[in-house]
């Protein structure tokens, strides 16, 4: 995955990075991530398994990783996991979100919840991204 950001009176004006995320041929769940000059993140164990069905007020833990500086895996940055939530939305759908907390240590630096809405077949539609830091930043993005 590729992201571009650009900024109105900032230097630089553009930010780019470039994700490759790894899943699991089978399951698709997720078993690592390479951002070049930033992490690489390997899963902790094994993921557990999601659910063939969810309903409101569903909660679980999904996984775990270790956040590296790079592929040696000499130095780890930190820990990440992930979560999901399943709200009310509207009559025929919900809301499914992806919590991920990122932490040094013990500390949490980051938190980011992902947010689509699940359609009764099971369609997700991105909805909000919303990331904040424990430096201040927040940033929240919205699709209609």
């Amino acid at each position: 995955m590729s992201q571009q950001l650009t900024r109105t009176n900032c230097t630089p004006a553009n930010l780019t990075t470039s994700t490759t995320t790894y899943l699991d041929p089978v399951t698709y769940l997720p078993v690592g991530s390479f951002t070049p000059g930033a992490e690489y993140v390997v899963v902790q164990g094994k993921p557990a398994p999601l659910p063939a069905s969810v309903k409101v007020g569903d909660n679980a833990a999904v996984v775990g990783f270790n956040v590296y500086s790079d592929s040696s895996k000499s130095k780890l940055l930190g820990t990440r996991s992930a979560t999901f939530t399943i709200t009310a939305d509207t009559e025929s759908t919900a809301t499914l979100t992806i919590i991920t907390n990122d932490f040094e240590g013990t500390v949490l630096i980051g938190t980011q919840q992902t947010s689509y809405r699940i359609s009764a077949d099971g369609t997700l539609f991105l909805t909000k991204v919303d990331v904040v830091t424990n430096t201040g930043t927040h940033l929240i993005l919205t699709r209609q």
